[in-house]
Order: structure tokens, then sequence, then C-alpha cells
């Protein structure tokens, strides 16, 4: 079993919170985390519902050292900072949401992180001589 920094469970548990606030939004239970972006429709119920599963499920990818779950991972950071951003602009702001993106994208591009997923290759280069040749 290969060694896990600090950092990976960092984000692994920063994740699994964050899935765990929208999954409390899709509830309507979400007064602990913030005042706003409480879901009051179905799609929006059915939004949080799908994104809180789909992080915690990526935190766990993650966590088996998948290069994939790191790649999915991110994304969803990404996709939830510019959603952040965007809610921050129209004056409904979640900054628990907000911090705990910011780190995870942080500790995602560390380079104890970036290591761990970085592809070697596994067959090395062949260097053939002149004189092998002729």
């Amino acid at each position: 079993m290969r060694h896990r920094p600090l950092a990976l469970w960092v984000v692994v548990i920063l994740q699994v919170v964050l899935g765990i606030s929208l999954l409390a939004g899709a509830a309507g239970r979400e007064e602990i985390f913030s005042s706003v972006g409480e879901a009051e429709t179905d799609v929006a119920r059915a939004a949080f519902l799908v994104s809180g599963l789909l992080i915690i499920g990526a935190a766990l990818w993650l966590f088996s050292l998948s290069r994939r779950g790191w790649v999915l991972t991110m994304v969803f950071v990404g996709v939830g900072l510019l959603a952040n951003l965007v809610l921050w602009y129209l004056g409904t702001p979640s900054y628990l949401r907000m911090a705990v993106q910011a780190a995870t994208a942080l500790y995602l591009n560390s380079a104890p992180i970036r290591e761990l997923f970085v592809r070697h290759d596994e067959v090395s280069t062949i260097a053939i001589r002149e004189s092998e040749l002729t």
C-alpha cells in the first residue's frame, strides 16, 4: 500500500465535508453551513443531492490513488469555485463552501499530492547503436 501524505487526507476530508454540506442543502437543513443557497425547488434539491454524492464519490476515488479521481476532484473544485464566484457576484455567497474549495484547490496542486499521480513511463527508451543497424 502506497503512503498517503497528510495533504491527501486533508483534501479527502474537505471534499467529504463539502459533499455533506450539499446533502444538507438538499435536505433543507443548511442552517449550520450558511443561511443562503438552500434548495427550494425539486430541481435544486436534486442538483444538490447529485453534486454531493458525486463529490463524495470522487473523494473516495481520490483516496484510492486513482489518477481519474484526482482529475474528477479537480474538475468538481473548478466548477464549484466558478459557481461560488457567481453566487458571490449575485450577492448570495456561501463562504464556507468557497473556503473549502479554495483550500482543496491549493492542496490538490501541492507537490506531495501531484507526485502521487504523475505517470512514469513504464517502458524505458531503447538506444540503438549504429553497429547494430548494419
